[in-house]
């Protein structure tokens, strides 16, 4: 894969793990160091509503994670985790693949047997 240039060549490995172009925003913006929402708004061009659902599914991915800061209301920063979390993340979605692989090899094995030709 080629690097699109901007110091983050691991970008067209997030592509393949079926990021919308929302969550690639925000985590590209997020790679670049730690924002809250509103940094997050001014630099994505995202609109609020946008650029929460996609720090919820990057959370939920563990792509990024939150941290609470003090003062008089609550406010969170979001930070990018490492590229190592995205490799877990494959990690984890291709043991479901082969799972489901080995799965189904057996109930197409299962068919096969139960339809295959009878015999007098």
């Amino acid at each position: 894969m080629k690097s699109d240039g901007k110091g983050l060549p691991f970008l067209n490995v997030l592509k393949y793990l079926q990021l919308g172009k929302s969550e690639l925003k925000v985590y590209a913006a997020l790679a670049k160091g730690p924002m809250g929402i509103k940094e997050l708004k001014k630099t994505t061009n995202l609109s609020e509503r946008m650029l929460r659902a996609s720090i919820s599914n990057l959370l939920k991915k563990d792509f990024v994670n939150r941290s609470a800061v003090g003062g008089d209301r609550l406010k969170y920063v979001y930070q990018a985790n490492q590229p190592v979390n995205v490799l877990d993340f494959l990690r984890n979605k291709m043991a479901k693949i082969e799972e489901n692989r080995l799965r189904s090899k057996e109930e197409i094995i299962k068919g096969i047997k139960y339809y295959g030709p009878k015999r007098k």
